[in-house]
């Protein structure tokens, strides 16, 4: 077992066994690089505590459990004495537990063999009650005890599976993946927090240790499992509903995960929702033409403080990606008219076209990239010199009000804003005294003074 060095030379120095476990241990026999190192033991944290070295770091972060955080010469472990556990009704933080002192017992609380393996530093043998071993070496995830049990204990567990799962590369054993299904319910205890975690991980799950398109099918057990309905509940909308075959090779249910296939890690959360409200404009309407409108309500609603709680300028952000997709869709929008909008989402430009790609793509019929003009008109704007923002036009209120002092204040930054849009379109360059003498034109136009 690969451990800091300082860290190994404490654990053998004490008069009691530590074992090592959970994802450290599992890791350590896959040569996948480790995470975050766990312990346990037959001593309370407090016991335990006496035996640090006087320049550790010791804390304990849930008094219920005895959970403790220790770090020694930098690193850093969390400490949880061996115990059972009672849960009510599927909820993440145990009802009740009860110290014990073997670690055998204590197994029959965690969840998949996999990570259910003890690793005695002082004897170098890693304890093995539930053929974790084997299951790590045949790439099986499999519940440690009665899978009905292990998932009506925890109903977290059922997204954990699905991450560990895709992550891991492992198969889910057929009884562990019927009872999750089972009692995928127990979720709605589960705080959203807790879920958007999980499902954060679950949509970067590729990243973790490089195992293509993990992420992909960690989407794909969630619809397989039926757990959309306690996560973004509008996605089941899409299974099943057909597209134009002439656009789209999928309905929008598979299109919606083929483009976060597509997508980089950043933006696959827009990816995702990017076309949600399809199924119910069409509902509506009777067409698709609203559906980014209303995918804008359900994001705000699915990811806002009333469901997922994101934060506030992440679903902003989410929501001008969804409005912005399908600007100049049939790629005739006039090049002045297209640098402006480029300028006008500056700020997220690069998510914007990597999102539109991954639409594209995903269509799976061979469709034309046209985010390619969103670069080109980037391009462009650099090479002409135009100004991005305010901040970059040579003259601010300032000028205004020195040149033109009857102008109204609440009208200065009308002014420039249409400044900037004609330096934009090329109808006045962006030199101030050019610029002040152009104001008189606008100012005229819109009856200011």
């Amino acid at each position: 077992m690969n451990l800091p060095i300082l860290l190994k030379e404490w654990l053998l120095s004490l008069p009691f066994p530590l074992y090592i476990t959970g994802g450290y241990v599992r890791n350590n026999l896959l040569n996948l690089p480790p995470y975050d190192i766990d312990i346990a033991g037959a001593v309370s944290s407090l016991e335990l505590s006496r035996f640090l070295p006087k320049t550790a770091s010791f804390s304990i972060v849930n008094s219920k459990l005895d959970t403790s955080i220790i770090i020694i010469s930098g690193v850093k472990f969390e400490y949880t004495p061996f115990r059972t556990e009672k849960y009510d009704a599927g909820e993440h933080t145990p009802k009740s537990s009860e110290f014990i002192k073997d670690p055998y017992t204590d197994s029959f609380r965690r969840d998949f063999t996999c990570n259910c393996l003890y690793y005695d530093i002082k004897t170098d043998k890693t304890l093995d009650f539930h053929n974790g071993i084997d299951d790590i070496n045949n790439k099986t995830l499999r519940a440690v005890n009665s899978p009905n049990t292990v998932f009506s204990f925890d109903g977290l567990r059922i997204l954990r599976m699905v991450r560990f799962s895709c992550e891991l590369g492992f198969e889910i054993e057929t009884n562990t993946f019927l009872s999750a299904k089972k009692f995928g319910h127990n979720l709605k205890y589960i705080s959203s927090e807790r879920i958007r975690e999980e499902f954060d991980r679950i949509l970067i799950a590729d990243t973790k240790y490089n195992i293509p398109d993990a992420h992909y099918r960690g989407l794909k057990l969630i619809g397989e499992l039926d757990l959309w309905k306690y996560i973004i509940p509008e996605i089941n909308d899409g299974m099943g509903f057909k597209q134009n075959l002439k656009y789209h090779s999928y309905d929008v249910y598979n299109h919606l995960l083929q483009t976060v296939k597509i997508a980089p890690p950043h933006i696959r959360l827009a990816a995702l929702l990017h076309d949600i409200g399809k199924p119910a404009s069409q509902k509506q309407y009777g067409n698709m033409h609203h559906h980014s409108d209303i995918g804008i309500a359900i994001v705000k609603n699915r990811l806002g403080q009333k469901g997922l709680k994101y934060p506030n300028s992440l679903v902003e952000k989410i929501v001008r990606l969804i409005d912005t997709h399908m600007y100049d869709l049939k790629e005739k929008t006039r090049p002045d008219k297209l640098r402006k909008f480029v300028i006008k989402n500056y700020d997220i430009l690069d998510d914007l076209i990597d999102l539109v790609r991954a639409d594209t793509f995903a269509h799976g019929t061979g469709k034309h990239d046209r985010s390619q003009r969103f670069e080109t008109a980037r391009k462009e704007i650099i090479k002409l010199g135009l100004p991005k923002s305010l901040k970059e036009l040579n003259i601010n209120g300032n000028d205004l009000i020195s040149t033109y002092p009857d102008i109204p204040k609440h009208n200065i930054s009308t002014v420039l804003n249409k400044l900037l849009d004609d330096c934009i379109t090329q109808k006045v360059q962006n030199q101030k005294d050019q610029l002040l003498t152009y104001a008189k034109t606008i100012i005229k136009k819109y009856k200011i003074l």
